[in-house]
């Protein structure tokens, strides 16, 4: 889960891109930052304190040149207090909000075998009936459900598994013979 601050950051950056209508642009941009982030030299670079932040922030506009001055302004935020909220954690909220705005909704599925075309539009269309909303899916093999599926629907979980019906028809057995005891 995020922190309050990564939704805080992401809020105010989305408001402020839809007033520009550059809400595409700085979603990308933050991606670029994010990837640039998440390399753990630059990142240490950037954590170090005996380099002023006027030089850190230099040499990331040499490496993002094109950045805009608020996605700009936002990193040298986060470089200012040693990134105590990741930008991952406010792209993830940025896509959450865009994701709202575009009437999409991202599920996952874990499934025992890999899930081929026919069969993911069969899902996605399925999933799309139940949420009234555009899928995105993304899929996971996971041999430990032994068959059927699990998604994972913004909060909700869709438990499909045969794993899960094995629990549970154990978990009947075990309950009716204990109703049978004398």
């Amino acid at each position: 889960m995020a922190k309050p601050s990564a939704k805080r950051y992401a809020l105010a950056l989305y408001q402020l891109a839809q007033r520009e209508s550059v809400v595409e642009k700085w979603h990308e941009q933050l991606r670029s930052c994010e990837e640039l982030l998440g390399n753990k030299e630059f990142a240490g670079f950037l954590l170090m304190p005996k380099v002023v932040l006027s030089r850190k922030m230099d040499v990331v506009r040499q490496v993002v040149p094109d950045l805009d001055a608020m996605v700009f302004n936002l990193v040298g935020l986060l470089v200012s207090r040693d990134m105590d909220v990741s930008i991952s954690s406010i792209m993830a909220e940025y896509q959450k909000l865009l994701d709202i705005e575009n009437g999409l909704e991202r599920a996952h599925v874990k499934s025992a075998i890999e899930l081929t075309g026919p069969n993911k539009k069969s899902l996605v269309d399925q999933i799309t009936k139940i949420v009234g909303k555009k899928i995105e899916l993304t899929t996971e093999i996971d041999t430990s459900i032994v068959g059927g599926l699990v998604a994972r629907v913004g909060d909700k979980i869709i438990d499909g598994s045969i794993k899960t019906k094995l629990q549970s028809l154990r978990k009947s057995l075990v309950e009716a013979s204990l109703d049978e005891e004398p």
